[in-house]
């Protein structure tokens, strides 16, 4: 399909500069290849080449947040969204090496934008493929996947101020499921302390950094303190 107007120049001049892109970092990127739907809802009379940009632009977002999914197993489907949205919706584009619009469906009643204000949509159908290390590597920054090398130590974690039993089941499920701790094995437990002994990759300060960027239901960690072979949080009530 032939683009027009402003929409089609852009199209045309950025699927120049992917071309190049690809052949010079083709080799060190490790890329998925996402077929998405870009939806942007909107109210006419609005300009039709915008839409559509704007349409292509949800594709390439929702093609990347896919990949933030797979890299994130552990998180059901709503808590993944929260955390692609968070990280990557401002520069979702930087994470797509080349893309193409496969279908453009052009504007339709609104069926399936999420903008409550909208009375129509722009939907177009892309094929996108995403730098997955890049994405995997912004997710290590933010504290919620470990790193890649590094030799598996064994780690004391110590829980102070701890309300419940739940609360301590909750967090060793986290360790293991949502950071890949290789174990997490009670050692401790007295009202309102316990002690994990966790075995993962990176030293204690890493793992206290990515387990209180974790989502554990009503509670949260508070950090105290942490070395290369222990960690101490506080555990808190939301």
């Amino acid at each position: 399909m032939r683009a027009s107007g402003r929409a089609g120049s852009w199209g045309l001049a950025l699927s120049g500069c992917l071309a190049v892109l690809a052949l010079v970092g083709g080799a060190s990127a490790e890329e998925r290849t996402i077929e998405a739907l870009g939806v942007n809802g909107f109210t006419p009379p609005k300009s039709l080449a915008a839409e559509r940009q704007a349409a292509v632009t949800e594709g390439i977002r929702a093609a990347v947040y896919r990949v933030v999914a797979e890299a994130l197993p552990a998180l059901d489907e709503e808590a993944a969204a929260t955390v692609a949205r968070r990280l990557f919706r401002a520069r979702a584009r930087d994470y797509v090496t080349r893309f193409r619009v496969l279908e453009d469906r052009g504007v339709e009643e609104k069926r399936l934008s999420s903008n409550r204000k909208a009375s129509h949509e722009y939907v177009v159908r892309i094929e996108a493929t995403v730098d997955a290390r890049q994405v995997r590597q912004r997710l290590r920054t933010a504290g919620l996947l470990a790193a890649e090398d590094g030799a598996l130590r064994r780690i004391e974690l110590t829980l102070v101020e701890l309300p419940s039993y739940a609360a301590l089941e909750a967090i060793r499920t986290a360790l293991v499921d949502q950071l890949q701790a290789q174990a997490a094995t009670p050692v401790e437990f007295t009202p309102g302390r316990a002690v994990l002994a966790v075995t993962a990759r990176g030293d204690g300060r890493s793992l206290l950094d990515r387990l209180v960027a974790l989502q554990l239901g009503p509670w949260r960690l508070e950090p105290r303190e942490a070395g290369s072979d222990r960690a101490t949080a506080a555990v808190r009530a939301r």
